[in-house]
């Protein structure tokens, strides 16, 4: 057996995201091929089908079933958040909150895609890279539905609005974002994509794994401190899109996709993030 890492140590509330050493046990190569040993659980075609069916219902739900809040529920910031905010806050705030959106669906997911693209390539199994980009759909659709339904349930108020200052946002034309803050959904769909991404990575056994973890964690970060500096969001607002998207894009993968040689798991909470480690 070839050794390789096994731990991901995720993002948590300190927007870390780092891995740890290990070994991934991978069939010998006398009972496997490539592609055979690069295959993942329930990939079938249908079952993917069936899980987008549920995710993309789960997704329309807070846009049919609750209306946007016109009253913050959540008005008063913490003296934490005001801080982060006067210490990241941008001088066109507008310009980076554009940016920042280029970065959270654009960036990350095209180095997810093609971090699973180049290694299935490689083993002339184009499918598998298929079966990631709609896994990867799945992740995005799920962290949505949870996104827009915590935010128009707890309805905390932007800092720009809260500060008077929401014309100078990309928020300007769109008066109804104000009371959306919590939590970052582009933040989410950040670490939720990267997360994934990497996680799939681990449970090819592909040597880009690392690679993708590491380039997934600064750009996912990356775009949760522009959400700040955009004064769109607190950062209470970002570091809880963090864990819940790293939540939502390690945990999907692992629950439904794991294969027969990655069924020990083991989590823990430690204090510079959230541990799932095992042997995939």
């Amino acid at each position: 057996m070839r050794p390789a890492p096994t731990a991901l140590k995720v993002f948590g509330l300190s927007l870390a995201l780092a891995h740890s050493p290990g070994a991934f046990a991978q069939p010998p190569a006398d009972q496997a091929s490539p592609g055979q040993s690069h295959e993942i659980g329930h990939h079938s075609w249908g079952y993917l089908a069936v899980e987008s069916g549920i995710a993309g219902g789960a997704a329309i739900v807070p846009w049919l079933g609750f209306d946007t809040p016109t009253r913050c529920n959540w008005c008063q910031p913490s003296s934490f958040d005001v801080k982060a905010r006067d210490f990241l806050k941008a001088d066109d705030p507008r310009a980076i909150g554009f940016i920042s959106h280029g970065v959270s669906l654009g960036a990350v997911p095209v180095l997810a895609l093609v971090g699973s693209a180049l290694p299935a390539q490689a083993d002339h199994h184009w499918e598998h890279a298929a079966q990631d980009a709609w896994i990867m759909g799945n992740v995005f659709l799920v962290t949505t539905a949870i996104g827009n339904t915590v935010k128009k349930t707890v309805a905390r108020q932007r800092p720009a609005f809260h500060f008077h200052v929401g014309n100078k946002t990309e928020a300007r034309d769109y008066p109804s974002q104000e009371f959306l803050s919590f939590f970052s959904l582009d933040t989410a769909w950040a670490f939720s994509i990267a997360a994934s991404g990497a996680t799939l990575a681990y449970l090819r056994h592909y040597d880009s794994a690392p690679w993708l973890l590491g380039g997934g964690a600064i750009l996912a970060t990356t775009a949760g401190a522009m959400r700040i500096s955009a004064d769109m969001h607190w950062a209470t607002d970002v570091m809880t899109g963090a864990l819940v998207g790293t939540a939502v894009g390690v945990g999907l993968p692992l629950l439904l996709h794991s294969s027969a040689n990655s069924a020990s798991v083991q989590t823990a909470v430690s204090p510079t993030g959230f541990v799932i480690s095992g042997v995939f």
